[in-house]
């Protein structure tokens, strides 16, 4: 007799028979007399139900289920009926919380059918009712075919836990297959974390592998946007839309422990983190006009104001070693580059003309920035102390978004509607882009080797990547609301 198998995204399972071929047939069979009767099913609908995983271990574990039937309006993760409209898999997480210390459970389900959706939530057994402590539950919104769920037994314990699969949107029959493995939170290849935008207001956290493959939402409650990563890669910042105010919250790489450490207003632009990840930067508005903030990274101290007057203070960057920030301010006649000390002392003005986008090289000894000239946009750098000013571009077209290569010697940026690098002293102006369509917001890779950027051709919008050198550009998103995308350092 031939073998059943379930194929998801290229990956093929061929169970065992004669036992899995029954036991398919018995659970069709038994979701047939169950909508035939209205009687509730008290089986499990997960093959194996359940298994035990440990943090030292190597191997995934692995589960299979099938959709007998939708969520009915009153079905929650608490109140579902297991074998029709959910399912459950028990995976018991052995050992102590402190071997799980810089490692999480990741949990992911792939299914077949664009049109099916399917909700995943781990709760942790306890004396009562079980209690949930993570949940992914994407819509159907892009024709997503997986959810992907983490799971922290350093801070929510070991034992066991239940992991929950709702049917909120399954054609009959169809199948899913889930694997649970173990991650380190160090050491990460350059993930990719990024916004992507869903209409009407709401925007959700997300990352994916650099070649575009594990799109995974890591903030889902409320809309969560303009996304970074910490120095050392294991954490993201990101700003919560409340329901009257923004919240600035810090999370893991893979979405446990998500942290409110201040209260925001309107937030300018993303969160900037200090070089030796203790400090976080961030704009917001006091009034009628953005001051810079400071808050420690774990909020164990209130956000205080590093600047505070009745001008518009934008854009800080961190000096390398974390002892000033540069930024523009609007509080002379014309908006120009300023330089404080890390705790808001001893603001100077390093420039006279309109500058904007003030960035630090990797060495400390230039600060690079866009001047507003009287028919275009031109790239300026400086020296800390405001001499050496040096005009590095002198096109008619806008040159704008300047960002250094990760060891100081290249600058991308953009031009007109292409991606552009040069060499740090202006030389080698080069046209990365492929004529026909427009580029813009170029992100070097932690190696110096790619360059992320937002691209519309083909009439489609999304995040590309390519080589430093403008070859192999690919498309790694067709969303044309993907946007505030950064490079996870390697």
């Amino acid at each position: 007799m031939n073998q059943p198998h379930f194929n998801f995204s290229g990956f093929k399972f061929n169970p065992p028979c004669p036992l899995l071929c029954a036991s398919h047939v018995m659970r069709a069979m038994l979701a047939s007399l169950i909508l035939l009767t209205g009687l509730v099913s008290q089986g499990w609908a997960s093959f194996p139900v359940s298994a035990t995983l440990n943090a030292t271990d190597t191997q995934p574990l692995s589960w299979i289920g099938t959709a007998l039937g939708p969520a009915s309006a009153t079905s929650t993760p608490l109140l579902c009926r297991e074998g029709i409209d959910c399912d459950t898999f028990i995976m018991t997480i052995g050992g102590s919380p402190a071997d799980w210390t810089g490692k999480i459970a990741l949990i992911r389900i792939d299914w077949q059918l664009p049109t099916s959706n399917f909700d995943v939530y781990i709760l942790k057994e306890t004396t009562g009712s079980p209690v949930i402590v993570n949940q992914s539950i994407n819509g159907v919104t892009g024709g997503l075919t997986s959810e992907t769920v983490s799971l922290s037994p350093s801070a929510n314990g070991t034992g066991r836990y239940l992991v929950r699969v709702m049917y909120t949107q399954a054609d009959f029959q169809d199948q899913y297959r889930a694997v649970a493995s173990v991650r380190t939170l160090l050491g990460q290849n350059g993930m990719i974390v990024f916004e992507r935008s869903y209409g009407g207001g709401n925007k959700q956290v997300a990352t994916m592998n650099p070649d575009g493959s594990n799109f995974t939402q890591v903030a889902i409650t409320n809309s969560n946007f303009a996304p970074a990563w910490s120095p050392d890669g294991t954490k993201i910042a990101f700003f919560r839309q409340e329901k009257f105010t923004v919240a600035l919250f810090v999370m893991d790489a893979y979405g446990n422990n998500q942290t409110k450490i201040a209260t925001v207003i309107a937030p300018l632009d993303r969160p900037v983190w200090s070089p030796d990840g203790t400090r976080i930067l961030f704009n917001d508005r006091v009034i009628n006009n953005y001051e810079i903030f400071v808050v420690p990274a774990d909020g164990s101290l209130p956000q205080r104001p590093l600047s505070l007057n009745t001008a518009d203070d934008f854009y800080p960057s961190w000096s390398p070693d974390g002892s000033k920030i540069v930024f523009s301010s609007n509080r002379t006649t014309y908006r120009a580059i300023f330089v404080m000390n890390a705790d808001g002392s001893n603001q100077t003005q390093l420039t006279n003309t309109y500058d904007y986008f003030p960035r630090w090289s990797p060495d400390g000894t230039k600060i690079l920035f866009v001047t507003a000239g009287p028919i275009s946009y031109d790239i300026f750098v400086i020296n800390p102390d405001g001499s050496g000013q040096t005009r590095l571009t002198t096109d008619s077209e806008m040159d704008w978004n300047p960002v250094w290569s990760p060891d100081g010697t290249r600058i991308a940026f953009e031009r007109g509607p292409s991606v552009y690098v040069m060499n740090a002293n202006g030389s080698g102006q080069t046209n990365l882009s492929t004529p026909g369509g427009t580029d813009w917001q170029p992100r070097w890779s932690p190696d110096g080797t790619k360059i992320l950027f937002k691209s519309f051709r083909d009439e489609t919008e999304g995040i590309w990547v390519m080589n430093a050198n403008g070859t192999g550009p690919t498309q790694l998103t067709s969303n044309g609301y993907d946007d505030q995308y950064e490079w996870q350092d390697q």
